[in-house]
């Protein structure tokens, strides 16, 4: 494709972003790893992806770009289902009126 047309422009526009916004969680977060606030014991995924990011063997080794990929994919899993559980939860409230 030689020219985009506005829906292509629009949509790298919201795909820079979202990477930006996950950029800016993933500086917060080696910030707090690396200054020793985090609690040791805790290790959610994100920090666990991290890690891998930083591991010293290559061959285990995660690229920012895979790690950023993850988020995405954790994100739009997550909105389905609390999404479809929402739905479902208010078609069973509005059928059994007693609950409420």
């Amino acid at each position: 494709m030689i020219f985009k047309d506005k829906d292509d422009v629009e949509s790298d526009k919201m795909q820079a972003g979202i990477k930006d916004s996950i950029l800016k969680m993933l500086r917060s977060r080696e910030k707090t790893i690396n200054s020793g606030d985090e609690d040791k014991s805790m290790t959610d995924y994100l920090t666990l992806l991290l890690t891998a990011h930083h591991e010293i063997d290559d061959n285990y080794k995660l690229s920012m770009q895979d790690i950023i990929d993850d988020c995405k994919t954790f994100y739009t899993a997550c909105h389905g289902t609390v999404t479809l559980l929402l739905s479902r939860v208010t078609l069973l409230l509005g059928i059994h009126t007693e609950w409420t």
